[in-house]
């Protein structure tokens, strides 16, 4: 058993066969929650590991149950746990006496996928930007203490689409990487990483042709069958996507399609009540049904003008659905929608926060979304108890090939702002605690810690200078924590570095004028406080100086 408070860590072990409990000494005093983790070991191998989190009173925290076919919660998977809460129970480096630890440009990948092993690799998927590597995902285990690369797969290049093969993946209960790749082929990595002697290598211990080589979403639910979406498309001609799983424990695959001409743009969340997938028109719930099949248990279309906004890569909600919720941490989802104001020809966006309850779908509770100049999101909200966090990524430019068709307007500039709600007792209303004047320009997903109760992120500032074929733009980055209760910056940004480029946009196919940008994309936070985020051109580690 191994208890985690912070940033602190210790392990009990015991042999007896009968033993119903473990004993931990000298516990960190203050408000830092716990996080307990155990597994029970036999002849016959490893039994499936339970976690519980708790605050340090021992009350338990109001986070979904940790799902047994996963790593550890925060740094499995790249919304920190099956439910996506975009939250962990660890410790970030603070605010204070912070170092740019090390930075690794030469991995010639962005890195949309940073999660860490229970052995503490990371593990990472990328996507390369090479001629010869553009679009093609690529298995990393990097080094977490010089981010050095150890061993690498590339996997086979999706054919079509612009999220699928691997991007979105997960660390399962036995510390594999899950992932289906371009070909449709369900694969799991182990690594061999070796803390002592800072080395490791990846090996491909199992396969299974799903038949779908167009992705984008996988999730365990809390049963072990793997669940996937797939992309889809727009066209009513083309086939439909997808949803489906596959049950390691009988072999077999069973699919769900989605109506016509809809998109899932998103990853997929699961807790005990199901697994949550939204479309570029609604969202969803399923279930495994009695006979083996898939049951929709509801289904609920939100607002939608149909347009891609800039900022957005897709026509539809820029969210995974979140399980969230104050008594069993799973009872309501949240995403945004895609309104807009159709008195402007829908430019000028009119996005809402929506909350619907699991048990039938309802959306109960609602509230605009940041204001005309910076509502619409790429992001999925972070949200924990009866709290919500949704940043705003309304006009950050991304590189063309990940988007899906002409945005409305064609461009807008990236004002930044981040909203904090909190849902009524009662679940009727969510009430904007700041926002609407908030213009923290967030150029990442934050991870909220319950630790220490900051929101960690990067920030971008843009200065342009001159006209027409002389403007030059430096776009700068800075590591950020935010505070949950008034959403301020804290302290002084810890800067990380800058591009410059011509024009007001990068050159896509020149990935150095962008290498810091961090793509809305999101970091984590390791057990022992270092803060890892991926970048268009590779990986940078903050922690506290020192540690």
């Amino acid at each position: 058993m191994t208890l985690y408070q912070g940033t602190a860590r210790q392990t009990v072990t015991t042999a007896a066969t009968s033993a119903t409990s473990a004993t931990f000494s000298g516990l960190a005093t203050g408000d830092a929650p716990l996080l307990f983790r155990m597994r029970a070991t036999t002849f016959a191998g490893n039994g499936l590991p339970v976690s519980l989190a708790a605050a340090a009173d021992g009350t338990r925290l109001r986070l979904p149950p940790n799902n047994p076919f996963m790593g550890l919660d925060g740094t499995s998977t790249m919304h920190a746990n099956a439910s996506s809460s975009d939250a962990t129970i660890f410790s970030g480096p603070g605010t204070t006496n912070l170092v740019v630890a090390h930075r690794n440009f030469d991995l010639d990948a962005t890195v949309p996928s940073v999660l860490m092993s229970e052995n503490g690799a990371l593990v990472c998927v990328g996507v390369g930007t090479t001629i010869s590597t553009a679009q093609t995902p690529i298995v990393m285990l990097i080094s977490p203490k010089t981010l050095q690369l150890l061993d690498q797969v590339k996997l086979i290049k999706p054919q079509t689409g612009n999220l699928a093969g691997g991007l979105y993946n997960y660390l399962d209960h036995e510390n594999r990487l899950v992932l289906v790749d371009g070909a449709g082929t369900l694969r799991w990595y182990a690594n061999t990483y070796d803390e002592t002697t800072d080395t490791g290598s990846l090996a491909l211990v199992n396969s299974y042709q799903l038949g779908q080589p167009m992705v984008v979403g996988l999730v365990p639910d809390y049963e072990g069958r793997i669940w996937f979406a797939t992309q889809g498309s727009l066209s009513t001609t083309d086939a439909p996507a997808v949803v489906g799983y596959y049950d390691p424990q009988t072999g077999a695959t069973q699919t769900f399609s989605l109506p016509a001409g809809e998109m899932v743009a998103n990853s997929i969340s699961s807790s005990p009540a199901g697994v949550a997938v939204t479309t570029t028109t609604g969202l969803a719930l399923f279930a495994a049904g009695q006979n083996g099949g898939i049951t929709q248990l509801w289904r609920q279309e939100y607002e939608n003008s149909g347009v891609r906004k800039p900022g957005q890569l897709s026509p539809g909600t820029g969210s995974t659905p979140v399980f969230f919720g104050p008594t069993t941490g799973y009872e309501y989802l949240v995403i945004t929608d895609n309104a807009t104001a159709p008195a402007t020809n829908n430019v000028t966006p009119a996005e809402n926060v929506n909350v619907y309850r699991v048990a039938d779908g309802t959306l109960f509770a609602q509230t605009p979304f940041l204001t005309s100049s910076n509502a619409g999101t790429e992001n999925a909200p972070i949200a924990v108890g009866n709290r919500i966090f949704v940043p705003s990524s309304f006009g950050y430019w991304y590189p063309p090939p990940s988007e899906t068709g002409p945005a409305t307007p064609t461009s807008a500039p990236f004002a930044g702002g981040v909203q904090g709600m909190t849902l009524a007792a009662d679940g009727t209303s969510l009430t904007t605690n700041w926002g609407p004047a908030n213009t923290v320009p967030s150029s990442a997903l934050p991870r909220l810690s319950l630790a220490d109760r900051l929101i960690y992120t990067v920030l971008v500032n843009s200065t342009t200078q001159g006209s027409g074929p002389s403007t030059q733009t430096t776009a700068s980055y800075s590591f950020a924590a935010l505070d949950p209760d008034t959403g301020a910056i804290v302290g002084t940004p810890l800067p990380l570095g800058s591009n410059t480029f011509s024009g007001t946009t990068p050159n896509y196919r020149d990935p150095s004028s962008y290498s810091w940008n961090t793509l809305q994309m999101t970091g984590v936070i390791s057990p022992d406080g270092v803060f890892y985020q991926g970048t268009a051109a590779g990986l940078v580690m903050v922690r506290r100086a020192g540690s």
